[in-house]
């Protein structure tokens, strides 16, 4: 079904450059952070998953939050925040590690710059919620921006 699926520098990302959202973890543009693909029944898609450490103590809240969000009473602010942000999949794993543990999160959108940067900045109220606990349980603050994952190796059958 796919027509073509690559990864590229995709200039769309560039305009992540409101700031450090912009930038991989090395701090050079993030052009290449995303997969982009295009099947016949969407239109181009783009991929992008990151891990952000848990801090100490959070791993229960943030699960328990997360849960709210799929399938609690948070669900429909949920819903309705990704999709005024034109996020078309949200998925988000807890993986333990040696060194604690950390979300693993799975973004989809036809425009990942502008949907990232408006859960950074909208003024809604579960976005400045979503925000507040993303500061909480990864020590993350998103209005700030935050580094995007580099791709080293995207195989595809």
């Amino acid at each position: 079904m796919a027509l073509s699926t690559q990864m590229h520098r995709n200039p769309r990302l560039a305009g992540m450059g409101r700031g450090p959202l912009a930038r991989d973890a090395r701090g050079r543009q993030a052009y290449g952070a995303a997969s982009t693909y295009f099947r016949e029944d969407h239109a181009m898609r783009q991929t992008i998953c990151f891990a952000l450490p848990l801090l100490p103590e959070t791993t229960d809240l943030d699960r328990d939050e997360m849960l709210a969000c799929w399938r609690g009473e948070r669900a429909a602010s949920h819903r309705a925040s990704r999709a005024r942000h034109g996020i078309t999949r949200e998925a988000t794993w807890i993986q333990p590690t040696p060194a604690g543990d950390a979300a693993i999160v799975l973004l989809e959108s036809d425009d990942l710059a502008a949907s990232l940067h408006g859960i950074a900045t909208s003024n809604d109220p579960f976005d400045a919620w979503f925000r507040g606990h993303v500061q909480r349980v990864h020590g993350v603050d998103l209005a700030a921006g935050m580094n995007l994952p580099e791709v080293i190796l995207d195989y595809r059958a």
